[in-house]
């Protein structure tokens, strides 16, 4: 399916604001709306429910249906809107939401997806949203239909889930790549190879876990470090609840910018209870790299002002690797929380690997890992 046409027939339906956190199943209809504003208006949003906030204000402002794409890990943080606002029972906001089923039932996937898989469903139906499934070979001319049948009559959200390897692979979709700063991959490794053996880590969700992995593997370094492969936005405060419980140890969390943003809100809770053993280290590509590329919410945000102003004792921009190797060989030194925003480029490696254990697995070795000063 050619994302075009699928845009054309949202168009043709009346939908005129497209919005939410990209999908990397919808990768290149995501990209589409993105980059063409003179086609649809196009809103980035920080998490999937601020985007049915969006949603709800257009369409008591214009009385027009907006559609509103996420993966489907995203309809948790999408539920309470839904339900409590937009629901045909309440507010009886139409939109479309237009749902990456990773984890579909019957497909290979990675095993953060495949308990939300087997429930989106369920959770469509618990909601009471009208949804059709599509694939490659759907006609468009159906999805105007379902859209056309339910929309009005529903007087609420109706969604559209997308089976992998739905749209048409778009030629010469690429990064734009800033060779001047270093590769998310080549800083963390320069991290894990320098920290200490006080600090361990927590990595959030998408390709850096997976560059930490390989850069573990590699350096046969012990596993102090906790993947959270699913979550996003969340890695920031699980650091947070093992910082406070272990202040002998410096806890590192390696985040990133469209993770952050996500949930903003870990950082202020950070500031509140100033752990003198947290270090936020937050990766910043202005994209969402992992799953397309597609430009982060708010991309003229300044981290290092956020931190400060939620009352992180230090804040620092590092551009180069000899300001990354100065942090790091300089850690203890600096005031806690301590926060740093390492600029980096767009690149990452199509062959990454992927963790050869299972999350249970990693986060039994880490936990035996960060106990082991509790056995003497």
């Amino acid at each position: 399916m050619k994302s075009i046409d699928l845009l054309n027939a949202f168009k043709r339906s009346g939908i005129d604001l497209v919005t939410g956190v990209p999908d990397s199943l919808q990768k290149e209809f995501c990209s589409l709306v993105s980059s063409e504003a003179s086609m649809v208006k196009h809103v980035a949003a920080t998490n999937e429910g601020s985007a049915i906030g969006l949603a709800i204000g257009h369409h008591m402002a214009t009385g027009s249906a907006s559609l509103v794409y996420m993966q489907n890990s995203g309809l948790g943080n999408a539920f309470n809107p839904l339900i409590s606002l937009a629901h045909s029972a309440i507010y009886k906001i139409p939109m479309i939401l237009m749902i990456g089923w990773r984890g579909m039932p019957g497909r290979n996937d990675e095993p953060q997806h495949q308990t939300q898989g087997a429930a989106t469903v369920a959770m469509l139906n618990l909601l009471g949203i009208p949804y059709l499934t599509i694939m490659s070979e759907t006609p468009i001319v159906s999805i105007e239909q379902f859209i056309a049948t339910h929309l009005k009559n529903t007087t609420g959200p109706i969604a559209i889930l997308v089976t992998p390897d739905t749209f048409e692979a778009v030629v010469g979709l690429s990064l734009a790549l800033d060779k001047s700063l270093m590769t998310r991959e080549g800083a963390v490794s320069t991290i894990l190879e320098k920290a200490n053996e006080r600090c361990i880590f927590v990595s959030t969700t998408g390709k850096l876990s997976r560059e930490l992995n390989e850069v573990r593997e590699k350096q046969e370094i012990a596993n102090r470090d906790f993947m959270t492969v699913g979550g996003m936005g969340h890695a920031s405060a699980i650091a947070l609840g093992i910082a406070i419980q272990r202040p002998d140890t410096t806890v590192v969390c390696l985040d990133g910018d469209g993770a952050a943003l996500m949930h903003l809100g870990a950082m202020a809770m950070v500031g509140e209870l100033k752990p003198l053993n947290f270090v936020h280290i937050l990766f910043n590509n202005g994209v969402h790299e992992s799953v397309g590329g597609q430009p982060v919410a708010s991309n003229l945000t300044t981290f290092t002002d956020i931190a400060l102003s939620l009352k992180y004792k230090t804040s620092l921009t590092i551009n180069t690797q000899q300001e990354l190797d100065q942090f790091i060989a300089d850690i203890d030194k600096y005031e806690k929380p301590c926060f740093a925003e390492v600029r980096i480029n767009t690149y990452s490696r199509e062959n990454l690997t992927r963790p050869k254990n299972t999350p249970a697995q990693n986060k039994k070795e880490f936990m035996k890992y960060i106990s082991r000063g509790d056995q003497g």
